[in-house]
């Protein structure tokens, strides 16, 4: 700090071929992988929630978009991303994950399987 304050530092210049860069964040960087833990699921959710485009899955050929969700105990067996009791609960890799706000024109009735 004092060779910064003084304006004695040392300046060197960054070696492009050390570099890195991460690409600018898109829509389709939310897509929600059902096969994961519910946990990471959940921490996936709110890292890709407002004002971000969001996490999202499909029913169908619909987007459903899911703004708010966290895990949740489910004592059943179903394959990842069934829908497994109203909330509605979503099957998980390892877990379960109740969708807390979801934006949908398509109900996600128990049964449904999303991908």
């Amino acid at each position: 700090m004092p060779q910064l304050v003084s304006g004695t530092v040392t300046k060197t210049p960054q070696d492009p071929r050390q570099a890195s860069t991460w690409p600018k964040r898109t829509s389709a960087d939310g897509i929600i992988d059902w096969e994961t833990r519910a946990p990471y699921l959940y921490d996936w959710v709110r890292a890709q929630t407002r004002p971000y485009p969001g996490a999202f899955t499909f029913l169908g050929e619909e987007k459903v978009v899911v703004w708010r969700a966290r895990p949740v105990e489910w004592r059943g067996e179903a394959p990842a991303g069934t829908v497994v009791d109203a909330g509605p609960v979503v099957m998980c890799g390892e877990g379960a994950l109740l969708l807390e706000e979801v934006e949908t024109s398509t109900p996600l009735e128990v049964g449904a399987r999303l991908g």
